[in-house]
């Protein structure tokens, strides 16, 4: 219900700015830039992940390591008490 509300209230917007209105013209263009970008992003992010799922398994992968990782643990300095 409250997009419902929402979309109302944008459409009486617009309908001012059709009729002339200069703050309801702004605030179109401004609303229409928002949701225009999120687009844009939303389709980069999706190419992204596209880009991902095809081309990066397709790669030879080592196995993780640390460059701080040695084969053995290191020197204990304090004893264990018993």
């Amino acid at each position: 219900m409250a997009i419902v509300a929402v979309v109302a209230v944008f459409c009486v917007v617009l309908s001012q700015a059709v009729r002339g209105s200069l703050w309801a013209a702004a605030l179109s263009l401004g609303v229409g830039t928002a949701v225009l970008s999120l687009l844009v992003f939303a389709a980069m992010f999706c190419l992204a992940m596209l880009w991902t799922l095809i081309v990066v398994p397709h790669r030879r992968t080592t196995q993780a390591r640390s460059p701080f990782a040695q084969d053995s643990p290191p020197p204990q300095h304090l004893k264990p008490q018993d």
